[in-house]
């Protein structure tokens, strides 16, 4: 959170132009590309360089990808660690969620750029669906069933991409790939939305109160039955 918000603010300060430039990759990277006097940084990393260097937004996004990693790396460790290997099976769908909205995309980078707002669309809705289920079981105390029946189109996505790509198993042509991705997000859209209206109308009416006023109770406006004596 912290380095969000120190991102946002730089950006209010200086202006959006900052992350455009190169300084960051010329005063902490350039020095260790070839450098025959000490460290230098490995031949596989340097191939991919651009010869004019790298921006420092995607510097930024490197870095913040790399730290994220190491950072759920360590904690995953832990939890295993002080609660059993077992509790990693709650992890497989979000793992499945990870590797299925990267692979199609990489083997086939034209998706995405035809496909951009709609990827960003479907990788969001799909997450949230997720967290907020998990959150509500916590909450109510639930069992937790980590194995969402929203991201099966995107697991059979991923094979039959995966099976152009790699098997040269045509199934799916262009239309056909942008159709699938829109009709997949509307979809799984329309079905968050239903979930969330339903979720609050359940616990506004368990917990006797209005969605945007905890307040006033929703029974204060009824008549309140006369006692018989």
């Amino acid at each position: 959170l912290l380095f969000g918000a120190s991102l946002s603010l730089i950006t209010f300060l200086v202006g959006v132009e900052i992350w455009h430039g190169t300084e960051l990759y010329d005063a902490f990277v350039a020095p260790y590309v070839n450098n025959d006097d000490g460290f230098t940084l490995p031949e596989a990393i340097v191939e991919r360089i651009p010869s004019n260097g790298i921006r420092n937004n995607d510097l930024m996004l490197i870095g913040g990808v790399i730290f994220t990693s190491i950072a759920l790396t360590a904690l995953i460790i832990k939890v295993a660690r002080q609660y059993g290997a077992q509790t990693l099976r709650h992890m497989i769908p979000y793992f499945v969620f990870a590797i299925c909205t990267y692979v199609p995309f990489a083997l086939d980078t034209t998706i995405i750029e035809r496909n951009a707002r709609t990827y960003l669309h479907l990788s969001s809705v799909l997450f949230v669906e997720m967290v907020t289920q998990l959150m509500l079981d916590h909450v109510t105390e639930e069992k937790y069933n980590p194995y969402r029946i929203a991201l099966v189109p995107l697991v059979l996505f991923t094979f039959l991409i995966v099976g152009r790509e790699v098997m040269g198993v045509d199934m799916m042509n262009d239309r056909v790939v942008d159709d699938y991705l829109l009709s997949y997000t509307v979809g799984v859209t329309v079905y968050l939305l239903c979930k969330i209206r339903i979720l609050i109308h359940e616990l506004c009416a368990e917990l006797n109160i209005w969605c945007f006023d905890i307040v006033t109770p929703r029974n204060a406006t009824t008549t309140p039955e006369k006692k018989v004596n």
